[in-house]
């Protein structure tokens, strides 16, 4: 059962009104924040139902909490939103008597906004949101849930027909794009040139971007255009490196080996949650490291995990995905025009900060630094570009990365591109990372390539043109769909 208390101790704006931000922790924090990172706005309608799908640390309590402070400046009655954390709720039946006690509110109200957090954590929680979906009452009603993409994403056929379509959204770690457009001022640059650089770069960059489903040709005056940024550029992305795009990381003071253990500590505690061991995850993770950036069979994950058969390994690998920690990359057959679902594939972490944070538990000590002046900084770039280019197209169900983004390899020819990006008109564009080298193949069925370098910048004419940039300008121009906020 839960206690009324536990309910009205998690709504203060019940009492304290739009003042309610003074009382909350989260809000707090973000107010305290050196930068306060923004994110897509989701406009909420009645008799809807909206689903933020996110790992765990990106922030999906703090939009919330933001949400609700805006519904109440917009004269939204404080007493109509209605917000629970689920994380401490034990079964359905518990979540069902806390969502009775907000449906009463429709008696004194015309209507009423619940915002359910880490819905994931109720097992079947998407039935209790359904029989509200299926009542009278519906139209009447607003429903936010959100949760890592493997206890929200998965379940949300149950609410088909009732308001869900078009309304699920990502909530990922901040792309380097917003991360240069809202650090640049507060990265504290000690060279004056450098700052002044930042500010500039702060004002020029939301108005500039590239379209990868247009020809190359017609990107260039904004790339040439953040060619003279480059120095600020370089500079952010050097800790974009190191921090990812986790906000609670970027404006903490504290060391970052403490989050490395908080972190590990929350995915395998979620792990164990899930009826997995966290030994069994910590070798699969260590497998996934150890090839990281190439391209392997996923049984060779099998043989290394100590007593698991492969659907048990291939387990684990799919609670990553789904949890939004890490991505599989299918390799692209060019003469069949279709994903290859046999043969290698490759596996990323879905941010720097959390392959330093698996990094650091596989081998008992914080390696950032050591890794990024190693041979792994090349293959932890390529692993930023390919989790920033899955995010320019998705749309949650419909269009999965899988849909236009693969790598390709060519045993007979030897060929091989980091990355094939499928554009809507049908022709390809290959990229490929070449952060400490930059030698380049030609693949004959390729429209058109990008090399993405650490510093170099030139663009090549001819049959298959050819444009050479550093990563940290392109990454800086990439935008994402509009279901990622």
């Amino acid at each position: 059962m839960v206690e009324i208390s536990r309910i009205v101790e998690q709504n203060p704006w019940w009492k304290f009104g739009k003042s309610f931000d003074g009382y909350d922790r989260t809000l707090r924090e973000y107010d305290k924040a050196d930068v306060r990172f923004r994110r897509r706005n989701v406009k909420l309608n009645g008799a809807n139902i909206y689903t933020i799908h996110g790992p765990r640390q990106t922030g999906k309590t703090t939009e919330i909490k933001k949400k609700i402070l805006d519904l109440i400046k917009e004269g939204t009655e404080p007493e109509a939103i209605c917000y629970f954390s689920c994380e401490t709720l034990g079964s359905r039946r518990e979540l069902r008597k806390v969502l009775e006690f907000f449906m009463d509110k429709l008696a004194t109200h015309e209507s009423v906004y619940i915002f359910l957090d880490e819905v994931n954590f109720v097992r079947d929680w998407a039935i209790e949101i359904k029989r509200i979906a299926d009542g009278d009452k519906f139209d009447r009603v607003t429903v936010m849930c959100t949760g890592s993409p493997f206890g929200v994403g998965i379940h949300t056929h149950e609410l088909i027909g009732r308001g869900i379509e078009g309304n699920r959204y990502f909530l990922r770690p901040i792309s380097f794009r917003d991360f240069a457009i809202q650090y640049a001022t507060k990265a504290g640059i000690k060279d004056a040139s450098l700052s002044k650089e930042a500010e500039l770069l702060s004002r020029t960059l939301p108005h500039e971007r590239i379209d990868l489903e247009k020809p190359l040709s017609e990107n260039l005056p904004a790339i040439r255009k953040m060619i003279n940024f480059c120095g600020s550029l370089n500079h952010l992305f050097s800790i974009y490196l190191r921090t990812g795009g986790f906000p609670s990381i970027i404006n903490s003071s504290m060391k970052v080996d403490r989050f490395y253990e908080r972190f590990v500590e929350i995915v395998t505690k979620d792990s164990l949650k899930q009826g997995r061991s966290d030994r069994t995850m910590e070798e699969v993770i260590s497998g996934i490291i150890k090839r990281y950036g190439s391209r392997y069979e996923l049984r060779r994950l099998a043989e290394e995990v100590e007593g698991a058969s492969q659907p048990t390994v291939m387990e684990y690998l799919r609670l990553l995905e789904e949890s939004g920690l890490a991505w599989v990359l299918y390799s692209y057959d060019l003469t069949r025009h279709a994903r290859r679902y046999k043969g290698c594939k490759k596996v990323y972490l879905m941010d720097p900060f959390i392959f330093h944070a698996f990094n650091s538990w596989i081998y008992g000590r914080s390696r950032a630094q050591e890794v990024l002046l190693g041979e792994k900084v090349s293959p932890i770039v390529e692993g930023i570009v390919g989790s920033h280019l899955a995010r320019t197209k998705e749309i949650p169900v419909i269009v999965p990365p899988d849909r236009f983004l693969w790598f390709y390899y060519s045993v007979r020819s030897g060929k091989a591109m980091d990355f094939l990006y499928r554009r809507e008109n049908g022709s390809y564009l290959g990229i490929e990372v070449k952060y400490q080298t930059k030698a380049m193949k030609i693949i004959s069925p390729i429209d058109e390539y990008l090399l993405l370098s650490r510093d170099e910048f030139e663009v090549t004419d001819g049959n298959k043109a050819k444009v050479t940039i550093p990563v940290p300008i392109f990454l800086s121009l990439l935008g994402g769909s509009e279901k990622n906020l």
